[in-house]
């Protein structure tokens, strides 16, 4: 009951967070993916779990990080199993940031603060920093995360799946 109320409380706190990201593109009724509650539920559980820990690493340096690896990832990819222009975003639910990457010749680049709009906002990887943290570093497995609800990857972003999986030995 306590880390329940706990998580409520976070929740309720949430919408702050996102303002200082989302908020600065006002997207009338739309800022964050729907999975997001979710996942946040989900991450909470499998902390408890013991699925995946939490780096206490200031926010930006762990991210800058953490997006540098996923970009590498990608681009050591064969081109045929990514896209040879376009784009994606990560939405990262710890901090309520959005990553746009985007993808021209087959080199992805990801840039921050940029949200998408519209129903694209929904086409949007939706994790947690230290999840996909653990998830470069090998600690757990992308389907291992997909399976826990911890990583929400569409269907117009899964290949990235073969890059992050590139991980696992």
């Amino acid at each position: 009951m306590k880390s329940t109320a706990r998580l409520l409380l976070v929740t309720l706190l949430f919408p702050f967070k996102v303002l200082a990201c989302a908020g600065l593109y006002v997207i009338p009724g739309e800022t964050i993916p729907s999975e997001t509650f979710n996942v946040q539920a989900s991450v909470h559980t499998a902390l408890e779990q013991g699925l995946f820990e939490v780096d206490f690493v200031e926010y930006a340096h762990k991210a800058g990080i953490v997006l540098f690896q996923l970009q590498s990832l990608i681009n050591q990819m064969p081109a045929d199993e990514k896209p040879f222009n376009g784009e994606f975003y990560l939405y990262e639910t710890s901090n309520g940031h959005y990553y746009r990457f985007g993808i021209t010749k087959g080199k992805v680049r990801f840039e921050n603060h940029k949200v998408p709009v519209g129903t694209v906002i929904d086409s949007s990887i939706v994790t947690d920093i230290d999840v996909l943290s653990s998830v470069i570093q090998g600690d757990i497995t992308v389907q291992q995360a997909i399976n826990a609800n911890i990583l929400i990857i569409p269907d117009s972003s899964n290949f990235v799946v073969p890059a992050l999986s590139t991980i696992q030995s």
